[in-house]
């Protein structure tokens, strides 16, 4: 497979193949892999092998992944619940948003965004962490504003390649 670099505000769509595990069928995979808890540790390693730049960062760090040039990225699932942005030690029970942090640590990273809602198709866009934080200040965009999220910018930059997994 060929390099892909990455552009930002850029739409790639990819199709997960081969989903398996056990005796479990794929629409059974499909159901657990909505939940994003559970897709995220497979799709930080998968977005490597999409886009080879990346090098995941292994343990529960402020970021998922970093590249050549030293862009440190953070992976985020968007679900049928949209999609949470906060720094993780603000999300859960007990905890809340606080915007200075928050801005903070969005100023130094690039979002991946990943719609999982259409498995076994997801979409994937590049944001730039300031950019997003000024455009969704409670830091979660919700499932409604998805099509506004995952529109690329130039519309015939839309890439579609089908990957094997």
């Amino acid at each position: 497979m060929s390099e892909i670099d990455i552009e930002i505000d850029k739409v790639y769509e990819k199709t997960l193949h081969n989903l398996s595990f056990a005796d479990l069928n794929q629409d059974e995979i499909i159901e657990i892999l909505s939940d994003g808890r559970y897709s995220a540790p497979l799709l930080e390693i998968q977005l490597c092998k999409w886009f080879p730049s990346l090098t995941h960062v292994k343990g529960n760090k402020d970021h998922d992944h970093i590249d050549q040039h030293g862009n440190m990225y953070d992976a985020k699932n968007f679900t049928k619940g949209g999609m949470n942005f906060m720094p993780s030690n603000q999300i859960g029970s007990g905890r809340k948003l606080n915007p200075e942090i928050a801005v903070e640590k969005s100023n130094k990273l690039i979002y991946i965004c990943v719609d999982i809602t259409q498995l076994p198709n997801i979409k994937i866009i590049f944001k730039n962490g300031k950019d997003l934080a000024a455009n969704y200040k409670k830091f979660k965009v919700p499932f409604n504003k998805k099509d506004e999220l995952f529109t690329t910018i130039v519309k015939d930059h839309l890439q579609h390649e089908e990957v094997l997994v």
